[in-house]
């Protein structure tokens, strides 16, 4: 607490700029900021920060003025966390023994935890079912106003079995008290094939797999949709396989990888998801691909088959590293995808996507923002990001080689700036496919009941938040 009082002092003599969060802006916290998830807290406009370091587990709570910043638990393993009302609910994993772990789920109430410091309190017993990591979720409430968790997550392997399993997550409940919860196991392509992402539309929960061949490579994705507020009903589960690496070269499949890095979904209107991902292509010289596909869930209510809607592909310069996250912003109908992809030399950069579908149609290119003052490629790097209110988007991440965390917050389609530029690539229609269905013999597992019962002592710490890139381009403007 002193040293973040000195620091605070020190910054106002050096005159830092230090004030209300704004487009085009870049901000730095003296403290870790590795492992880094953000999420946008609706009722007070502040934001949540998790970050991870040495094996401890810190939420923080910013206004980008001050940091709260709560140490909550040691050799917890959180992996995702959503806000609900005045609640955040995260899940991971704990390791308790040489190869052996067991999926957690926990929550606190956002008051009581930082201006409190109440402990959250987390079940680590989700192994009862099978689930050795909750690695995604999804929180929401039925008509009743019943709260809901959907998830998934990595389990034991069968005997004889190899490659990565995956079981889904429904609990039913409220907070604060108990709910009750069953896994069941999902479909798989091959042993190379991955659950990779999850969306929630209006009446289904769909989970996202990313499929490959005995090689590795990627060869296509499968949406596993149930439905929403009763989602592990049946014994018999049908998942939809889209074969993507031959759509530009039929002939030739063996020259394309799609994807090459993880597939990530989101929810749009209705019951539309979107999928984004990345395409490489060995046929006169290698070429990589931003690809982007927008699917229909809702035939699925009839027994049908899911949709393709629109499919599309923009070239990137180099070789594109990963696809970290897809939003979908309501307001401005735009797509916000948060990628890197190479320079040249070893060298990566990321970028903040916006694919613009206002006009109900595939646009005609997409618009990458890069950090130019404080560049991702040699002075931070960004981990995650999330939706503000509309047009406005925060990411954050951490500062290269000495790991203090960055915020960077901006306006989806803005143009230039002082802290960051736009760079346009062309967006080309590719031809739409048709799924082939699998139909799966589901492990089903009946009702357990979640106990949130452990709890850990939590340390409270603040820091500044400080304005070291404010775009005097938007200030100018207003």
């Amino acid at each position: 607490m002193k040293k973040s009082l000195l620091l605070i002092g020190f910054c106002l003599m050096g005159n830092l700029s230090i004030g209300q969060p704004g487009s085009g802006s870049l901000y730095f916290s003296p403290h870790d900021g590795r492992g880094s998830i953000v999420r946008y807290v609706p009722s007070t406009g502040k934001h949540i920060v998790y970050s991870e370091y040495n094996n401890e587990n810190h939420f923080t709570l910013t206004d980008m003025v001050q940091d709260i910043d709560a140490h909550i638990a040691d050799y917890f393993f959180i992996k995702d966390f959503e806000i609900i009302d005045n609640f955040v609910v995260f899940c991971g994993y704990y390791s308790y023994g040489v190869g052996v772990q067991t999926g957690i789920i926990g929550w606190f109430d956002i008051d009581s935890l930082f201006y409190y410091g109440v402990s959250p309190t987390i079940d680590h017993s989700l192994f009862t079912l099978g689930m050795e990591t909750l690695d995604n979720i999804e929180v929401f409430r039925d008509p009743s106003g019943q709260m809901h968790i959907a998830g998934y997550g990595e389990m034991t392997s069968p005997p004889g079995g190899s490659g990565n399993y995956y079981r889904v997550f429904e609990a039913k409940g409220n907070l604060p008290g108990y709910f009750n919860y069953r896994t069941t196991d999902l479909w798989r392509y091959g042993v190379h094939s991955r659950i990779t992402d999850m969306a929630v539309t209006d009446n289904f929960v769909v989970f996202l797999g990313w499929d490959k061949n005995t090689m590795g490579e990627g060869v296509g994705i499968t949406l596993h949709p149930f439905l929403k507020f009763n989602m592990i009903t049946s014994n018999i589960i049908e998942s939809y396989y889209f074969d993507l690496h031959t759509y530009n070269n039929p002939l030739l499949p063996s020259n394309a990888d799609e994807p090459i890095t993880a597939p990530k979904i989101t929810h749009s209107t209705g019951d539309r998801v979107a999928v984004c991902s990345s395409r490489q292509e060995n046929v006169t010289g290698t070429t990589y691909y931003l690809s982007h596909w927008i699917f229909d869930i809702t035939p699925c209510l009839s027994g049908l088959p899911v949709q393709m809607l629109s499919s599309a592909t923009a070239q990137i310069p180099d070789y594109i590293s990963s696809t970290d996250v897809l939003l979908f912003d309501d307001g401005s109908k735009n797509f916000i995808v948060l990628f890197s992809h190479g320079l040249g030399g070893g060298i990566t950069e990321y970028a903040v996507t916006t694919i613009d579908f206002s006009t109900g149609s595939i646009p005609s290119y997409i618009l990458s923002d890069y950090q130019t003052a404080y560049s991702t490629n040699n002075y931070w790097i960004p981990k995650s990001i999330c939706l503000d209110v509309s047009p406005q988007y925060t990411v954050s991440g951490f500062k290269k080689f000495t790991y203090e965390q960055i915020l960077w917050q901006n306006i989806i389609n803005t143009e230039d700036g002082s802290c960051s530029n736009s760079v346009p690539y062309p967006l080309l229609p590719q031809s739409l496919f048709s799924p082939v269905t699998n139909i799966f013999k589901a492990d089903l597992m009946g009702w357990n009941k979640i106990v949130f019962g452990h709890t850990e002592h939590v340390g409270l710490d603040y820091f500044p938040c400080i304005s070291i890139c404010p775009d005097n381009y938007y200030k100018n403007k207003k």
